[in-house]
């Protein structure tokens, strides 16, 4: 690409930059951490290649912080052991 064309194109992409920052502001007020957090974790329940894209830890954060009034501390160890059977057997 040429220096003349790139300085042509700049004032376009400063517009586009900037709509893309106003909007990713936008959504940072409207959404609180906690549910971006429960978005981002929840997206790692995907059964990707035959659930090969798991984070054992993360599911376990998902639930200890989600779902913590669902499981007993016994259940969360038992959570962990059926995760990495299901991890390393796939």
């Amino acid at each position: 690409m040429s220096a003349t064309r790139i300085d042509d194109s700049l004032p376009t992409l400063l517009i586009w930059y900037s709509t893309i920052d106003f909007q990713l502001e936008k959504l940072n007020f409207r959404f609180s951490d906690g549910t971006v957090e429960l978005v981002i974790l929840n997206s790692t329940l995907a059964p990707k290649n035959n659930f090969k894209s798991f984070k054992i830890d993360v599911i376990f954060k998902f639930a200890e912080k989600f779902y913590h009034k669902d499981f007993n501390e016994q259940e969360m160890y038992y959570l962990i052991s059926q995760l990495y059977h299901l991890c390393n057997s796939s």
